[in-house]
This record gives C-alpha cells, sequence and structure tokens, in this order.
C-alpha cells in the first residue's frame, strides 16, 4: 500500500476458479442398456444432463467403465439415444442408485420409431416402476 492506494502487486492472490462443466436438470423417465449385460432395458430417470455427461437413477448398480445406452422421449416427439461409460454409481435408497455417465455419442430418432438402438423393439413405458 502506497499513501492509502493499493498497488498491484500488494493484493493477495486468489486461487484460480475451477468451475464443473453445466449440467442442466432434465427430469424424465428413460429406458437403460448396459453393456455385457442381458439383452433387456431397465426403467430409469434422467436427473440432468450436460455437454460433458449426464445423471440418472436406476433400480440397478453399475460398474465403473462399463458402456450404457438410455433411451428417451425429449419433448419435441423424437426419441433421443445418449451412450456413454459409467464414470461411478451411488447409492441413493434401498434399491435406487444414481449413476454418473460420461458422454460419448447422441442419436435422434424419429417420433415413429418404436424400437431401441440395436433395432429390437423396446417394452412400453410402465410410469409405475420409473
Amino acid at each position: 500500500m502506497i499513501a492509502g492506494k493499493f498497488v498491484a502487486e500488494s493484493r493477495p492472490l486468489r486461487a484460480a476458479r475451477r468451475s464443473a462443466p453445466r449440467r442442466v436438470a432434465h427430469h424424465t423417465p428413460c429406458r437403460i442398456r448396459v453393456e455385457g449385460a442381458l439383452p433387456t432395458w431397465l426403467p430409469g430417470h434422467t436427473v440432468a444432463i450436460g455437454a460433458d455427461g449426464f445423471t440418472l437413477i436406476a433400480p440397478q448398480d453399475a460398474t465403473g467403465g462399463a458402456g450404457v445406452e438410455v433411451l428417451f422421449h425429449s419433448p419435441g416427439g423424437a426419441s433421443r439415444t445418449l451412450m456413454g461409460v459409467v464414470r461411478f454409481t451411488r447409492r441413493v435408497m434401498s434399491g435406487t442408485y444414481e449413476w454418473d455417465v460420461a458422454c460419448g455419442a447422441e442419436e435422434t430418432r424419429p417420433a415413429g420409431s418404436a424400437g431401441g438402438p440395436s433395432g429390437a423393439a423396446m417394452p412400453a413405458m410402465d410410469a409405475s416402476r420409473v
């Protein structure tokens, strides 16, 4: 401090702020398929989606590094498929797990497409189980 004025060198240095990539809350029912597991779709619920990945709620635990496909319907009527790799999971309630998934690819299907990403028929959504 010189004569009551601050000099740039006298100010303490602040630690650089790290900001996490932004995710937007997006709550919608979805179907989940885990690579290497049985070819069945699990009911789930998306929590947040961002450019770096997404978070979802599922009835089963998954191992870190497992590939997943997530199918949900966007407000515009088209089906969207997000693919990624599970970063980590954590148990949030009895029989309920939160998965953090790193994004890999995205695919959009027309509203009339009822098949899953592999072309297999997707089971009807049951809101009572999601």
